[in-house]
């Protein structure tokens, strides 16, 4: 679901990046003895480079002179450890990727996201990825100026279109197994947001934030919609039952030349005559197609809720080794699975609480605070999981809220599920059923 991203770690601390023995700096800036000055500079020009950069599994740490820290590259690819994002990578494997960054220092509920990317892959899909990327002509929708796709050279092998730079974000969409030269067919679409406001429109600044059920709805919406605007020359409309003048106009309706030489004709006070015209192409296709565009669409919003759901099918406490692991709150772990032998655990955590009294359910008040002393990992996993805005609290109301918000958590699940069920917002232009796939959870 999310590849490459920007984060500001700032707060990690230069010291303690540098401890690191996992980490190996190396120094980009040049240094003038005798003085010890630091100049930045490199074939890039006058643009600022960090003063110390360091490798890990496609990850780049970057220290910058002014205290700035950024940690760049693929959470896909690491979890890949380095290797590749051909596979699938959502909401379980973001978990796994947030718990091993902990070990630099990094806390998902601290790091400021600056820029990410949000992309699929569609394994099973029954066209080409080549034909899907050929027969993209351009994007649009209500109040967003239209946009031709361009084709752009990649370093791997691939069939790559995406468009110029909108705003606040790109669009990119190729074949991923061409780009890793793999058998079979494998699209990828890709959403790459540059500016922060995107994201902070729909209440997501921090890493923490992903994971949270209601964000990632809007996340979904925002996906979606960006598809949804994604206008393609349909190559399996039938015309053997469409009218002679609709034959005579669907040969420039699938060329994007046409459109983008109509659309700037009528961007002024004739830009309705834009969006009747394109309606009416899009009603040809929907009544005339296979609807390539809906077929996609579909299989988007079928994958979204796959990597997006949480895998319940094992114990809580065995995703991470040598301490139990507070997973997100998206689906609470079963009681049935997680009570084995003679011990009770917490049906949201998966903690033991055969010490608690015995009509309890979840982690109590009490223990939290053992958590403290007896196992301060554990502690800051309940703390950055079940309390937001912990820096501004003493430490018994940490506590508190960690309980509250856990006893809470089995009820909100069931409120978040029927949200969840509600219709789908209605697409750009034609496209208004509600999507095969909806309510898969």
């Amino acid at each position: 679901m999310t590849d490459y991203a920007n984060l500001d770690i700032s707060y990690v601390g230069k010291d303690f990046l540098l401890q690191c023995k996992e980490l190996t700096f190396s120094q980009d800036a040049r240094i003038i003895h005798g003085s010890g000055e630091v100049i930045e500079q490199n074939h890039r020009g006058s643009k600022i480079i960090p003063e110390l950069t360091a490798n890990y599994k496609n990850l780049v740490f970057e220290i910058y002179r002014n205290g700035k820290i950024n940690l760049k590259g693929s959470h896909h690819v690491f979890w890949n450890d380095g290797k590749h994002n051909y596979n699938d990578f959502g909401v379980n494997e973001m978990i796994d990727v947030f718990q091993d960054l902990a070990k630099f220092g990094i806390d998902a509920a601290r790091t400021k996201i600056h820029h990410i990317e949000i992309g699929l892959n569609l394994h099973n899909l029954p066209f080409e990825s080549s034909k899907i990327t050929n027969s993209m002509m351009f994007h649009t929708g209500q109040g967003i100026p239209l946009q031709p796709f361009k084709y752009k050279i990649q370093k791997t092998e691939s069939d790559f279109i995406t468009i110029e730079k909108r705003d606040n974000y790109t669009i990119k969409m190729y074949d991923k197994a061409k780009n890793y030269k793999r058998e079979g067919n494998n699209f990828r679409f890709e959403w790459k947001i540059i500016k922060g406001c995107s994201l902070s429109d729909i209440g997501i600044n921090y890493l923490s934030d992903l994971l949270k059920p209601r964000n990632l709805d809007k996340l979904r919406d925002k996906y979606l919609k960006i598809w949804n605007g994604c206008i393609l020359a349909d190559w399996t409309i039938d015309e053997t039952h469409i009218s002679l003048q609709d034959k005579i106009d669907l040969k420039d309706w699938k060329n994007p030349k046409y459109w983008q030489k109509f659309y700037e004709q009528n961007k002024g006070r004739s830009r309705q005559k834009f969006s009747r015209k394109l309606k009416k192409y899009l009603d040809l296709v929907q009544g005339h197609s296979d609807n390539v565009h809906k077929i996609i669409g579909d299989k988007l919003l079928e994958k979204w809720y796959k990597v997006t759901t949480v895998n319940d099918s094992i114990n809580i406490y065995e995703l991470v080794q040598g301490h139990t692991n507070i997973i997100s709150d998206l689906v609470p772990v079963q009681n049935d699975s997680a009570n084995q032998g003679n011990k009770r655990l917490c049906v949201i955590t998966g903690i033991d609480i055969s010490h608690q009294k015995d009509s309890s359910k979840f982690l109590s008040e009490h223990s939290v605070k053992q958590f403290l002393d007896s196992d301060p990992e554990s502690f800051e996993k309940l703390k950055l999981k079940f309390c937001p805005n912990y820096d501004r609290k003493e430490i018994d109301q940490i506590c508190y809220d960690i309980a509250h918000n856990i006893r809470n958590s089995e009820s909100n699940f069931k409120q978040q599920i029927q949200t969840r069920k509600k219709k789908y917002s209605e697409s750009l232009f034609p496209f208004k059923e509600i999507p095969q796939g909806m309510g898969k959870f």
